[in-house]
């Protein structure tokens, strides 16, 4: 018995050891079976601090998954110099390489698409698709103005140059979107070394990527990118090299923007932006002047929210900030009871968890990430309905009269004993008081209500 017991001990030992080694491995299994994935992003929109979250979410989770490539679907009139800008340096910085596709037919990749194109690691464009027209445009209420300052233009053409020159593409022409506003068709991008492949969809692009290579070489001194054949690779000397051989059989994973993006969106657009701000500013001093109605918190909220879309700061402190200012609110309503705190408080809550929450549904399937959200929305509500009861409670029991004290006969009701002219006595919850009238003479025998006490001495009115 002691030997059977012995060897039981030993297997269920190896079979530890067993699942222990096959969770190390689990990781780089599942790595593994990721860098067939394709992830594929759609930004058909003007480019502002959504579409920059955006990206920075994608890439996150793509270089997490160790994805092969990350394809942006580019369809935009422009937008954000900065955004634009900090695209570019995550592009350049990512450990995936990034493809732009001007895509479908009809798109167009101008003034900021048109620096994003030139930043990937691979251009491509669909048929009838157009790049160019970067001149820089400001925008006024009288409508755009076009920016002719030399020092801004020469560091737009600088930026755009540079970026061409290091993806070995056509620096002249790269001048010239800027200088000169040129716009060029996918057969002229491809003619003038602006783009390397020409594709009508995803699946075409990575087709057209199958015998190709992304590969990191010096020319004059410089670090560049180069897209070039398979059969061509060992005739440089790499730094760095990313081969595409099977990709065109790739699992293809679209990723989809959450609520993080929506509301990015729907704060950054400048006329919805700048109306928070003046509603808000005078919503705000308002209250400030009729204080007790929420207005004043409303209002800062408001404007709190303008300059989020505003881009004064980001989007993970703002969400934090409305965050904190969601759960003050609750906790001021404890002690106000006025209702609007509470509201104001879950609002402000919801809209800080919406900022911080990334978009995301490269782990989970869209049923799965259905679920999740049903359950934060679902638990949300009842810890707010409990917190509601419990403030009702409170609320209750800070506005019952009390039981003990000398308030406790506050609004009792009595019977006068003596004449009171104005001082007499009265029996109120069946002991005897010393009284005085405040409402003239009271007979004996006539009920009255106390209304104050002083001492020993209860301030009464007849009833």
């Amino acid at each position: 018995m002691i030997a059977m017991y012995g060897r039981r001990s030993k297997a269920s030992l190896f079979f530890i050891i067993f699942l222990f080694f096959i969770s190390l491995l689990a990781p780089f299994l599942y790595a593994d079976e990721n860098r067939k994935n394709v992830i594929v992003v759609s930004i058909q929109e003007e480019i502002t601090e959504a579409t920059e979250v955006l990206f920075r979410n994608v890439i996150k989770e793509a270089e997490a998954i160790g994805a092969k490539l990350v394809v942006v679907l580019l369809d935009t009139p422009g937008g954000s110099v900065s955004s634009v800008k900090n695209i570019m340096v995550m592009m350049e910085s990512s450990k995936v390489p990034v493809a732009v596709l001007v895509y479908p037919v009809g798109a167009t990749a101008w003034s900021g698409g048109a620096y994003i194109l030139m930043a990937s690691h691979i251009a491509a464009m669909a048929s009838g698709t157009i790049v160019g027209s970067a001149q820089p445009v400001m925008m006024t209420l009288a409508g755009p103005v076009y920016v002719n300052e030399s020092k801004v233009i020469n560091a737009l053409v600088g930026l755009m140059v540079h970026h061409a020159r290091i993806h070995s593409r056509n620096t002249t022409v790269a001048r010239l979107f800027v200088e000169q506003n040129l716009n060029l068709g996918a057969r002229e991008a491809l003619e003038n070394h602006v783009i390397e492949v020409i594709a009508d969809s995803v699946e075409e692009l990575l087709h057209e990527l199958e015998d190709k290579v992304l590969i990191k070489v010096v020319v004059n001194g410089e670090e560049v990118w180069q897209l070039i054949e398979y059969s061509e690779a060992e005739k440089y000397e790499t730094i760095s090299m990313v081969e595409f051989k099977g990709i065109s059989s790739a699992n293809i994973v679209y990723f989809k923007p959450g609520p993080q993006i929506y509301l990015l969106r729907f704060l950054t657009n400048p006329l919805i932006a700048e109306l928070l701000l003046i509603m808000g500013l005078l919503i705000l001093f308002t209250g400030l002047k009729t204080p007790g109605y929420g207005m004043e918190i409303a209002g800062a909220l408001m404007v709190a929210a303008s300059i989020i879309g505003l881009g004064v700061i980001g989007v993970d402190f703002g969400g934090l900030l409305f965050l904190v200012i969601g759960f003050t609110l609750m906790l001021l309503e404890l002690k106000t009871h006025i209702g609007v705190l509470a509201i104001l408080g879950a609002l402000s809550i919801v809209v800080g968890g919406l900022m911080l929450i990334p978009s995301g549904n490269l782990w989970l399937t869209e049923e799965e990430m259905g679920k999740i959200w049903s359950s934060i929305v679902l638990s949300s509500a009842i810890l707010l309905s409990i917190f509601g009861v419990l403030v009702f409670k409170v609320a209750k029991a800070q506005r019952r009269k009390p039981v003990v004290g000398p308030e406790k006969l506050i609004g009792e009701v009595g019977v006068a004993l003596k004449d009171l002219r104005p001082d007499g006595e009265v029996r109120v919850l069946g002991e005897i008081w010393r009284a005085r009238s405040l409402s003239g003479v009271i007979k004996k025998g006539e009920k009255i209500r106390v209304v104050k006490r002083e001492g020993l001495t209860l301030l009464v009115e007849k009833l």
